[in-house]
Parts: structure tokens; sequence; C-alpha cells
């Protein structure tokens, strides 16, 4: 502790705490927590994609679908339910020169499921579609 000398010749303990450093560290922590919480709640679903020895590098696509592990859809990252996903590509495909679709399938996502998202695509005026796979490392 340390003692004040108040000019009256006594000496007086201060007990009180400086609680302006506290305050200062606290806002600084809520600040950065603030900051960064959108970011890691950004990517919202993983996607285990299969491996392919022939796996090529995948071209700039406007309109990719997503099928996760949960049997979530998501066009562009965007959530949309398989009965809606014909309604919400359409305009898309109508209005890109280029009618290529790429699904990013998760690899325990049943197969009837991958062929169903595939011909609402070619319902809706997809004239490409393909199927996204990571390279293998092993096989190479």
């Amino acid at each position: 502790m340390r003692k004040w000398n108040l000019g009256s010749g006594r000496d007086k303990i201060m007990a009180e705490i400086n609680v302006t450093p506290l305050v200062d560290v606290s806002l600084v922590l809520l600040v950065i927590f603030m900051v960064t919480t959108p970011l890691i709640f950004n990517e919202s679903f993983k996607i285990k994609l299969p491996t392919a020895v022939s796996s090529d590098a995948q071209p700039e696509v406007k309109l990719s679908i997503s099928l996760t592990k949960e049997n979530e859809v998501y066009l562009n990252d965007k959530a949309v339910t398989l009965e809606n996903l014909a309604a919400a590509i359409a305009p898309k495909l109508a209005a890109s020169s280029d009618k290529t679709v790429v699904i990013h399938a998760d690899k325990h996502v049943y197969h009837g499921t991958v062929v169903q998202v595939l011909d609402i695509c070619k319902k809706a005026g997809a004239q490409r579609l393909a199927l996204a796979t990571e390279p293998d490392k092993q096989k190479k």
C-alpha cells in the first residue's frame, strides 16, 4: 500500500484500487472478441471431398452447390432446400453465359442425393456439370 502526504503532516493509507486500467483492458478484449467472432462462424459447413488421382484444377465457377454429410444444401454458400434448389439456380443459369455447375458433395453423402441434385441442375438449364474432388496425394 502506498502512503500519501496530504499536506497536513499526517499520512493516510490509500485503500482504493484504480479500476481504469482494468476497464481499458476489458474494453480492448471486448472489441477483439467482437471483431473475431464473425470470422470464426463464417465457415458454416465442412465438406470432406472424395479424392481422385485424375483430379484437375478447377476453373472459376459462378455456380457451386455444396452437399454436407448432414444433407444440407448450399448454393454459392447460401443455404437452400432441395425442393427450392431448381427455383434458386434457374435464374442464375439463365443470366450466366457459362452454364456450368460444380457440385461439392461430402464423401459421406448418399449417391442418390447427388444424382437428384444433378437431375435438378440439368432440368434447370445447366449444360455442364462437374463433381469436385481433391487430388489423391498418396497415389501420385
